[in-house]
């Protein structure tokens, strides 16, 4: 069904969940399935969709987006009782999957824990839940802008700047020690390529770190 709807919103140029919902709806009638499994693939559609034409806006290559491997999510009628997750299948048949002794003891661990969808694949279950908690009364507010050369931190009373030009360096300088490698070599190639670029991480991660750590004693 996801498939299904993909090509229709591929052909109508179309990512907005709504419209897709007056397009697909009755298209998916030839489905045997009850109608929330078919509103689940159309959002699953909307979501492939959005993030194709985000991409594109990006000036990213993208191929016309698919669905491999089998899956199935609800999240209407999904109910908890005691070691069984009821979902849906038929109108009033539902289906009832036992849970083990992780899964019963995690949703019960807190009243205000509540099964709202589940997602399913040929080996696997996953449940999501959702929880209440009480607001944080906050008491400052500190605003962080990232850019490829610099770091700003204010908050209601100074602002502080970090400069970030070093990681561009560090890339420069991986590159060139890359291009200067002339041996005639796969294997060695690969393992000098492999040096550069754990380097060029290890030392992006630390130089990172210094920063957060910067920011967060402030």
């Amino acid at each position: 069904m996801v498939n299904h709807c993909i090509k229709i919103g591929i052909k109508e140029d179309v990512t907005n969940m709504k419209r897709l919902c007056y397009l697909c709806y009755h298209e998916l009638n030839k489905y045997d399935i009850i109608s929330s499994y078919k509103l689940n693939a159309i959002s699953q559609d909307a979501g492939i969709l959005s993030n194709r034409k985000q991409s594109i806006k990006r000036g990213i290559k993208t191929k016309n987006p698919i669905v491999n491997h089998s899956f199935l999510t609800n999240c209407y009628r999904v109910k908890l009782n005691g070691y069984l997750l009821t979902i849906p299948f038929k109108v009033r048949e539902p289906i009832n999957i036992m849970l083990n002794d992780y899964t019963y003891d995690t949703l019960k661990s807190e009243p205000n824990l509540q099964v709202r969808s589940f997602n399913m694949t040929e080996q696997n279950l996953g449940v999501c839940i959702s929880k209440k908690v009480d607001e944080i009364k906050t008491t400052n507010t500190v605003g962080i802008d990232r850019n490829l050369r610099n770091v700003t931190c204010r908050n209601e009373n100074h602002v502080n700047f970090y400069k970030t030009n070093k990681l561009v360096n560090f890339k420069e300088n991986t590159i060139l020690a890359r291009s200067g490698f002339k041996r005639d070599d796969k294997r060695k190639k690969g393992q000098f390529y492999k040096e550069r670029q754990k380097r060029l991480a290890n030392r992006t991660k630390q130089y990172l770190h210094k920063i957060s750590k910067q920011i967060a004693d402030k």
